[in-house]
């Protein structure tokens, strides 16, 4: 037989997490060689004890050659809006000290609550209180309270937690346990009936100290409308008019603008000047030369003028042919059309203060945010070379692209879901959070055989990004009240859908539903649950792969 005393050491020096949950996984899909050997010596079982030390830092069994009488303790789960309290304590006896473990869960991040005051309060028929208090937990989550009743009889139990943790200003959150026996003494407690309490024996077991450590969570069944859906990949994008590009009017060198060089991320307002194109010297578009320019084309204009003039009076004595008119004049349309143009490039010019040239100013064209920049201060640009590019986040594009196979399903897209990776909540795009449809593509793309649906939005976080890839869900229209959870909460296992249904602090049981309708996150349940269930909705897999080792582990606590 195997030295315990040294996988003993090997099991202590593995302590992290991570690392004794994988070795226990492996022992319970029948990794260990001669598993059948391991039952029959106990070895198995010490290996048992040992890991459920290692994860939870308990151990499981009682102490061997317990007496055979002995009262039996009770536990019970309660949820309240802030908290999730189980409880194990001992039958009550007058004058008898009664230690409860108190176990205190915060439902905001389902993390052990670490600091506040318990209060174990025990009211009689007439209103006679007796109360109990621990003012911080023995260690994290766990606090213990020594109750000692006076008197005995029927007693109505809560419990009382007052923590900075549950917000401030909060009221003390209470949690009502009902009626408990105070008994005369330990006789009668031992021939009393059976306290009724939560069911403890079979199921899975997850010990407070695991879940605390794994990122898990549970969630109530309930009743609410939801949406048909279709699954769909998407990418967020600037909308039509929020994104432009700027290029270089005219030839020239890059001047910064007295507020400085645009940068990549800087808020933009559109017509705010960005910098200066400086005319190169000699060049057409220096400012001689757009102002040899003007020179040049106002003249062409006066010469034009006077030919049309003069072919206007010789048409009046019918000395030449209408023709040579209609071109005269045509000809001076053009001439004041260049000049225009030529003292509109002239306007662009700036000067300083002192008359120097400042150069022909760069204008943001849209409000928003520099998204990129293509050119460095200083640098020499030739006309129609790409400067900046801009984007205006806050109204994004949804474009989620439905797999062909799943068209059929969406007569008109009534809105969609979609979730970003690293976000820990998904966002709704429908009519009514202000979205609208864009475009239905009629057209599937032949080489992914996808379709692509646009809504359009206002971003809700300031955290999204142009360009992020989404997972989304389209809604097809279809709807139905239903018993929803978070689909997090399924485990698909050959062919069947299943879920695990607290029945208790560190209890739970494997149930085969059949779900429904997926409204982005939520998913309906047809069969298997009912109103008020509770499930876990975050570490579901977790508790599956406990459910398969060859026994249950994690039997109590030896706190």
């Amino acid at each position: 037989m195997p030295n315990p005393c040294s996988l003993s050491g090997l099991l202590t020096r593995a302590r992290p997490f991570s690392l004794t949950l994988a070795f226990l996984l492996t022992i319970s899909q029948g990794a260990v060689a001669g598993q059948d050997h391991l039952h029959e010596d106990g070895w198995w079982h010490w290996l048992q004890d040992h890991f459920i030390a290692l994860l939870g830092g308990v151990h499981p069994h009682e102490a061997e050659g317990e007496e055979a009488d002995h009262l039996e303790s009770r536990a019970i789960t309660r949820h309240s809006d802030q908290t999730e309290l189980f409880v194990e304590f001992p039958p009550l006896i007058v004058g008898e000290q009664a230690e409860f473990l108190v176990h205190l869960t915060r439902l905001t991040d389902f993390q052990a609550l670490t600091s506040g005051e318990v209060r174990i309060i025990l009211t009689g028929d007439q209103g006679q209180e007796e109360s109990f208090a621990n003012p911080a937990p023995a260690r994290p989550g766990l606090f213990r309270v020594d109750v000692t009743p006076a008197g005995a009889g029927t007693r109505r139990l809560s419990i009382q937690v007052t923590s900075p943790e549950l917000g401030e200003g909060a009221l003390p959150d209470r949690h009502d346990l009902g009626e408990v026996t105070v008994y005369a003494d330990q006789a009668a407690a031992l021939t009393a009936d059976p306290a009724e309490a939560e069911v403890v024996t079979g199921g899975v077991t997850l010990l407070k100290e695991q879940q605390w450590r794994a990122d898990f969570a549970t969630t109530p069944v309930t009743t609410r409308r939801l949406r048909g859906s279709v699954p769909a990949t998407g990418l967020l994008r600037a909308s039509a008019d929020g994104e432009a590009r700027l290029t270089a009017p005219i030839d020239g060198h890059l001047r910064p603008a007295p507020g400085g060089f645009p940068y990549t991320g800087m808020a933009v307002e559109a017509g705010q000047t960005l910098a200066y194109l400086v005319p190169q010297l000699g060049g057409d578009s220096d400012v001689a030369g757009l102002e040899l320019g003007v020179t040049r084309t106002a003249s062409a204009l006066d010469l034009a003028r006077q030919e049309r003039q003069r072919l206007d009076a010789l048409w009046e004595q019918r000395a030449v042919p209408f023709r040579e008119v209609l071109q005269a004049r045509s000809a001076e349309e053009v001439a004041a059309a260049e000049l225009e143009a030529a003292r509109k490039r002239l306007a662009q010019v700036t000067r300083t203060a002192a008359g120097e040239v400042a150069g022909v100013p760069v204008l943001a064209p849209i409000t928003g945010l520099v998204a990129q920049v293509q050119v460095a201060a200083g640098g020499f640009v030739e006309e129609g070379a790409a400067l900046f590019q801009f984007v205006n986040p806050e109204r994004l594009w949804l474009e989620a692209r439905i797999a062909e196979a799943d068209l059929g399903a969406i007569r008109q897209p009534q809105g969609a879901w979609f979730r970003v990776p690293g976000f820990d909540s998904a966002f709704v795009v429908t009519p009514e959070t202000g979205a609208r449809l864009v475009a239905f593509s009629a057209l599937v793309d032949t080489d992914s055989r996808t379709l692509p649906v646009i809504f359009e939005f206002t971003r809700p976080d300031p955290r999204l990004r142009v360009g992020q890839a989404v997972s989304a869900r389209v809604f097809t229209g279809e709807e139905a009240e239903t018993l929803t959870l978070p689909a997090s909460a399924l485990i698909q296992e050959a062919g069947d859908e299943l879920v695990y249904v607290q029945t208790g602090g560190e209890r739970f049981e494997r149930r085969l539903v059949r779900s429904g309708l997926r409204d982005g996150d939520q998913v309906a349940i047809l069969a298997g649950l009912e109103p008020g269930d509770r499930v876990v909705s975050r570490g579901a897999y977790l508790v599956h792969l406990a459910a398969g080792a060859p026994a249950a582990v994690g039997h109590g606590h030896a706190h």
